[in-house]
């Protein structure tokens, strides 16, 4: 062992060895400073692709490449988060309508269970992305064994290129 200890160079070890004890206990998926159980998902399962929405395949690459990253992004955080967020002319990125929209060039299908709420993400100037979320009131409710109700889920339902899933002008009703 050396006579000469270098202390300054042992606190930096200790000191970047606890940083990575606490890094790893952080990634827990059950740590309380772990964020996971606040990130929204999107859910894709009631998606229609037909008119008077789009599908999907309808995108160029530059503008799907633009929604995937736009999606990631929504999904660092709660849709709660997305309802404040301001965006465009006194909107926000995301709209809880509650009730389906009454001037709407789109139809509520059949498939789509009751009781939800209707809303949309705004994607670009007239892109949206429309569906609906789990009321509050219904989060956590156990309605198959094991499988609970969750309202920081936004089930797509609808690709709206034009803007039409909501209109504000009601002389523009398809």
């Amino acid at each position: 062992m050396s006579r000469f200890k270098n202390r300054g160079k042992e606190d930096f070890i200790k000191k970047a060895h606890e940083i990575e004890d606490h890094e790893q206990l952080v990634r827990q998926v059950d740590h309380v400073e772990n964020n996971i159980s606040k990130r929204m998902a999107f859910n894709f399962s009631y998606f229609l692709g037909e008119a008077p929405g789009a599908d999907f395949n309808n995108l160029n690459q530059e503008s799907l490449s633009s929604l995937f990253i736009k999606l990631r992004e929504f999904c660092r955080e709660p849709i709660s988060h997305w309802l404040l967020e301001p965006i465009g002319h006194k909107g926000t990125v995301f709209a809880n309508y509650i009730n389906f929209p009454k001037n709407s060039d789109f139809e509520v299908p059949a498939h789509v269970p009751k009781g939800v709420e209707w809303g949309r993400f705004r994607i670009d100037r007239a892109t949206r992305l429309a569906g609906f979320i789990v009321p509050d009131k219904k989060n956590g409710i156990e309605i198959t064994k094991g499988y609970r109700l969750c309202n920081n889920v936004f089930y797509v339902v609808f690709l709206d290129l034009n803007h039409g899933f909501y209109k504000t002008d009601p002389t523009k009703k398809k």
